[in-house]
């Protein structure tokens, strides 16, 4: 730019209108160059004076060549931009869209897992009633059947469940240990168990 300047200046000291001229139609195709388009067209306008003056045909033509890529460029760079500003809003829409999608299966994800914890729960509670049932009817049952003990019954069920042996059982009771074996059967039979781990 200041060589621009000096040139101008010594091109109006010694009136050489042609440089002039010259030099603005150079400046101004460099502003549509670099796409400086308002810089262009103050250019453009000086040129308009200078045509004027100079009277130069040929200048004008070109004058209006510039013109007329101005104007393109002005359109192209429009379409360019609602192009542009069509293509950033079909992606935005389609993330929106993928992103609903997403969303949505996760909320069905944990519905359904939230539906089968329930039913899970649901089905342990009714099993833990169904146990808590069983081992009161037990119980209800195994004191019935022990008020059916015989004294010498109940005595030996409470000393298996003191831990002694068949041996050290009829040791303890003065009888045989056949005796006691015998005892614990019939015991078995009548409480509705199989082995000495139940009582």
């Amino acid at each position: 730019m200041q060589a621009f300047e000096k040139g101008i200046y010594y091109a109006k000291k010694y009136n050489m209108d042609l440089y002039i001229y010259n030099m603005y139609d150079s400046l101004s195709y460099h502003y549509a160059k670099f796409k400086k388009w308002e810089k262009a067209y103050e250019t453009r306008v000086i040129l308009a004076e200078l045509s004027t003056k100079l009277d130069a045909i040929n200048q004008s033509g070109k004058l209006q060549i510039l013109e007329q890529e101005i104007q393109n460029n002005r359109s192209n760079l429009e379409i360019r931009n609602q192009k542009n500003i069509k293509i950033f809003l079909f992606i935005i829409s389609f993330f929106l869209i993928v992103l609903i999608i997403v969303i949505y299966k996760l909320y069905q994800t944990n519905k359904e897992k939230r539906i089968l914890v329930e039913n899970e729960n649901q089905r342990m509670r009714d099993k833990l009633t169904e146990l808590s049932n069983q081992i009161s009817n037990k119980n209800n049952i195994s004191k019935h059947n022990a008020d059916r003990l015989s004294e010498r019954q109940t005595e030996i069920v409470n000393l298996v469940k003191k831990g002694l042996t068949n041996k050290e059982i009829a040791e303890q009771l003065f009888i045989s240990e056949n005796t006691v074996k015998y005892h614990l059967k019939s015991i078995y039979t009548l409480l509705g168990i199989d082995s000495r781990n139940s009582l």
